[in-house]
């Protein structure tokens, strides 16, 4: 992403769908607090757990405007890559994977971040 890109200390307070605007081209009209405004193809909120962007694209009363608590558990931990392949073979240890358990509420995930020596 190009440096000048991204703009930082900004609170966004709404998300307008400009579609049916004159030029608006189905774009949308993000408003910020401090008066400014920017126009995008799309929205894509990373701004944490108590995600305003969620609430504001979902809408303030949904339930999925706020996070409740899952009552699941994820463990992580790093193994070197050379016990990775030996565990999971070169092909599986130096690409993600994913296997789901016949019980819906297990699974493993792997994911390199690394490839080995070379990197």
């Amino acid at each position: 992403m190009p440096a000048d890109i991204a703009r930082f200390n900004k609170r966004l307070e709404a998300v307008v769908d400009d579609t049916g605007s004159t030029g608006g081209g189905g774009s949308l009209v993000l408003r910020f607090a401090d008066g400014s405004t920017a126009r995008a193809d799309a929205v894509v909120g990373c701004d944490g757990i108590k995600s305003r962007t969620r609430a504001l694209v979902v809408g303030e009363t949904s339930p999925e405007a706020k996070c409740a608590y899952s009552h699941k558990y994820a463990y992580r931990g790093l193994v070197p890559m050379d016990r990775a392949i030996e565990a999971l073979g070169e092909e599986r240890a130096q690409n993600a994977c994913m296997w789901v358990s016949p019980t819906p509420s297990h699974h493993f995930l792997a994911s390199p971040l690394a490839l080995g020596p070379a990197c």
